[in-house]
């Protein structure tokens, strides 16, 4: 399912503009785990093939493009760092199912 591979890339570009708008070099720790499970993911998925009839994927993408959507709010707002890596482990985790589902 190329939709699951875009959302796996996706998030991956999320959080490197996560970790660009960082402040600080802490800020910048406390992301870069989480950042490399996700390249970890991305790249466990990027020579895999999903089946696109898997209502499980579909539902995991779904979940994955929500995450997207409030880590990119956060990012923007940068108000509230732990409420960014919170988001940020959240979306690496449901990545990180969703990458386990390649065949």
């Amino acid at each position: 399912m190329d939709e699951a591979l875009r959302v796996l890339e996706s998030q991956l570009n999320a959080i490197e503009d996560a970790l660009d708008a960082c402040t600080t070099q802490d800020q910048r720790n406390q992301l870069r785990p989480s950042y490399i499970q996700a390249q970890l993911n991305y790249q466990r998925a990027v020579n895999k093939i999903f089946q696109a009839n898997d209502p499980q994927i579909t539902q995991l993408v779904t979940q994955m493009k929500q995450a997207q959507t409030s880590l990119q709010k956060l990012t923007q707002q940068l108000a509230d760092f732990a409420k960014i890596v919170s988001a940020v482990s959240t979306a690496v985790r449901i990545g990180t199912e969703l990458a386990s589902m390649a065949m």
